[in-house]
């Protein structure tokens, strides 16, 4: 009887664990359920319209357009498995990113996708795009420092860029698009229409954009 006790507790302690890891990780990315998600998207063209490739050039038979915030470790994770099938088809697909910051839960989210694009303008947003997914947000972000390690040439043009919040206007508008077309978490890929939610594998990537370049999905 003596051991009892302490077992009780270990028990519950154990249980408690797994309650706070299960409800970050659905804060931090959440499938949409069966009844509420989005499945295709028929208007799907309209998002890539008069935008700038992250990836790959315009005209490609496989279009994908990748919901995403800079915090997320699942889009984190996404990350290398797009690149390494954008790498392997590179001549038949294009990706396009739009920035989703969950800002309820992600605090750097929304500047991160901020200085992206004030980066962008001086044709340093893919590299830069690329150095934010490995950072550790909660050590504190040096944005000019990276800029710089990013090839932005002119440091300070960023630094007033991100200052003066000069690239607010597109990241809420691709917020606003994302909440409208009914995206609810991150990562979100929609591909040739057909939109699939979370993280994915290389195997399962690649089976999506080759479905896509079959016409299997919707077009």
């Amino acid at each position: 009887m003596k051991n009892v006790f302490p077992n009780i507790v270990t028990g519950v302690l154990v249980i408690c664990a797994i309650v706070v890891t299960v409800a970050v990780a659905k804060q931090t990315f959440f499938h949409p359920s069966a009844s509420h998600a989005v499945k295709n998207i028929a208007d799907w063209k309209s998002l890539v319209a008069g935008k700038t490739p992250a990836m790959g050039q315009t005209g490609a038979p496989v279009v994908v357009v990748e919901f995403s915030d800079y915090q997320c470790p699942f889009c984190r994770a996404l990350e290398p498995n797009l690149q390494k099938v954008y790498d392997k088809h590179r001549d038949d697909m294009v990706v396009y990113r739009y920035d989703f910051p969950l800002t309820k839960i992600h605090d750097h989210a929304y500047e991160a996708a901020l200085a992206s694009r004030c980066a962008g303008e001086q044709g340093a947003y893919r590299a830069f795009s690329s150095q934010l997914f490995k950072i550790d947000f909660s050590k504190g972000v040096d944005w000019s420092s990276l800029a710089q390690t990013s090839g932005v040439k002119d440091v300070q043009r960023f630094a007033s860029c991100l200052d003066n919040r000069q690239t607010a206007k597109i990241v809420d508008q691709e917020k606003s698009k994302a909440v409208d077309l009914g995206i609810q978490g991150t990562p979100t890929l929609v591909i040739n229409g057909r939109v699939v939610a979370g993280m994915e594998s290389v195997e399962q990537l690649e089976k999506a954009v080759l479905d896509a370049k079959s016409n299997k999905t919707s077009a």
